[in-house]
């Protein structure tokens, strides 16, 4: 359940060139949106609605009539607004009658949002929003991920990020802004909302066109990144035991002369 590998959240209309995604998110107000996922290589298609929308259980039902209709994997429920708790328990309970009959259902908010705890029992993923509003220091964005991962295990976090937030000189470069995404995304997958301008297209194209099925760490400007927990143990052991294996074998040659 869940997606995987990068992808994008589309913002109405949009539909950015030179992207290539392993899934995929449009507003349930964008339908047309579906087939240019599908054109540029989303394996899993959701929809999705800005805060205003989830108003209650009713809105989570009416989305699940929508995502069927689309015959869509499911739909992410962007729960950001400050919900009473018999509200937010309806929310949630519609959430998971609508898991249990089939879809594929996410939510998506920033970590500082209380009510995400309500959500550690769920068998639901979540998009976590490192926007950078308000810094784009690595420490905090480790600081918000874990926040995150401290209420749910970090196989249902997904790292996301709003290219228009992340504004400033040393950013406005493929370069720069490629440095902007080696710090915010964690793991294997990872989305994007919306598009932005062209250098961020084209750092965003660099990154969805790395082969993440394979690769667990690569290096762009100097910075490490895409790499799951655990990650630099095991290329760790690798680089070393392929080490040793030319050691040993530059040593028998030696000794054979």
């Amino acid at each position: 359940m869940g997606p995987a590998g990068p992808g994008i959240v589309l913002l109405q209309g949009q539909r950015p060139a030179n992207r290539r995604v392993s899934w995929g998110a449009c507003l349930y107000s964008d339908p047309d949106a579906i087939a240019f996922l599908r054109s540029i290589g989303a394996q899993k298609i959701y929809l999705w609605a800005y805060p205003a929308y989830w108003s209650g259980p009713a809105a989570v039902h009416s989305m699940g009539v929508i995502a069927r209709a689309h015959n869509v994997a499911g739909f992410i429920a962007d729960l950001e607004d400050t919900y009473d708790s018999h509200t937010l328990g309806l929310i949630k309970a519609a959430i998971v009658d609508e898991i249990g009959h089939g879809l594929d259902v996410g939510i998506t908010t920033f970590p500082s949002w209380g009510g995400l705890d309500s959500f550690h029992d769920v068998a639901t993923w979540c998009l976590v929003q490192i926007y950078g509003k308000t810094s784009l220091n690595i420490a905090d964005f480790e600081h918000w991920y874990q926040r995150c991962a401290a209420i749910l295990p970090t196989y249902r976090l997904i790292a996301t990020f709003v290219p228009a937030t992340a504004t400033g000189h040393t950013l406005s470069t493929v370069d720069g802004y490629s440095h902007y995404l080696s710090i915010a995304l964690k793991g294997q997958t990872w989305g994007s909302w919306g598009a932005g301008p062209a250098y961020m297209q084209a750092a965003l194209a660099r990154h969805s066109a790395m082969p993440w099925d394979t690769l667990v760490a690569a290096t762009i400007g100097g910075t490490i990144f895409g790499i799951q927990d655990g990650g630099y143990f095991a290329w760790a052991a690798i680089v070393v035991a392929l080490i040793a294996v030319a050691v040993a074998a530059i040593f028998a040659w030696w000794r054979q002369r």
